[in-house]
């Protein structure tokens, strides 16, 4: 399930299409968000830790005053 969704936010449908580079490729990157804390794994499950929720907060709250920022250089 996590590596269907990863794919689908990431836009890697063509480049991930076979089952070893989804593997390959989800491993190498949930081993990344782990060693910055974002993400916790205990057996085959995965968590949002507090500081990986913090950071997807603050990564909305960011694309949204971008957005803001560009709707007052249109009108």
């Amino acid at each position: 399930m996590l590596a269907r969704h990863f794919i689908g936010a990431a836009g890697l449908h063509f480049r991930w299409s076979r089952d070893k580079a989804i593997n390959k490729g989800v491993r190498m990157y949930s081993n990344y968000a782990a060693e910055l804390g974002l993400v916790g794994k205990i057996g085959d499950g995965y968590f949002v830790t507090p500081s990986g929720l913090k950071f997807v907060l603050l990564l909305n709250m960011h694309k949204s005053l971008r957005f803001i920022e560009n709707i007052d250089k249109i009108g």
